[in-house]
């Protein structure tokens, strides 16, 4: 007999559609923390995005109950304001963004020398995670290969990985494969 690590399968609506959701439980800890979730609950979800012919999934690795609803308010803002950046500002279909006088869309706007804009008082976690926030590279199923975020960013590669390490631990980011990056925010 072979004993076999339990999958969790959740379907979870955030509002603006359906997914569906596994969460692997190994140790106690875990099989807690999916015992705390009910179904109609408000939940917050950390995990992996992957796409398997032609359908999304969510695997998890952590799933709370929302105790702050504030969370739910500052969640709609966001994907209110994700839908308004990707059709008005981008122009629905352009691959670059439009300009704007906005301060806070100026980290999307690429400078004529293809290299990326960025604030000098900004870690290089920081720059990585807005490079990858890129519109481009959100649209880009198959991520951005480490040499081009390198090049574009002017960083030594050992410095780069540390970030995207540092930002996969913590699930901002994840690897398509060993050489590719994507976005796990507003993906």
């Amino acid at each position: 007999m072979q004993d076999k690590e339990p999958q969790f399968i959740f379907l979870i609506d955030d509002g603006t559609g359906r997914i569906e959701c596994s969460r692997w439980a190994h140790e106690q800890m875990e099989f807690n923390e999916v015992n705390q979730i009910s179904k109609g609950m408000y939940v917050r979800v950390y995990g992996h995005l992957k796409a398997f012919q032609d359908k999304r999934s969510l695997n998890a690795y952590s799933l709370r109950p929302i105790i702050d609803f504030n969370e739910i308010t500052s969640h709609f803002v966001e994907c209110i304001y994700v839908q308004l950046y990707n059709t008005r500002l981008r122009g629905g279909s352009s691959n670059q963004p439009q300009m704007t006088n906005s301060n806070h869309l100026k980290e999307y706007n690429a400078i004529s020398s293809n290299h990326y804009s960025f604030d000098e008082g900004k870690s290089i976690d920081q720059m990585v995670l807005d490079f990858l926030r890129r519109p481009e590279f959100l649209a880009n199923n198959n991520g951005v290969h480490r040499n081009v975020i390198s090049q574009q960013l002017n960083l030594p590669m050992d410095k780069l990985m540390e970030a995207l390490e540092s930002l996969n631990e913590n699930s901002l980011v994840y690897s398509i494969d060993e050489f590719h990056y994507k976005s796990a925010v507003n993906a």
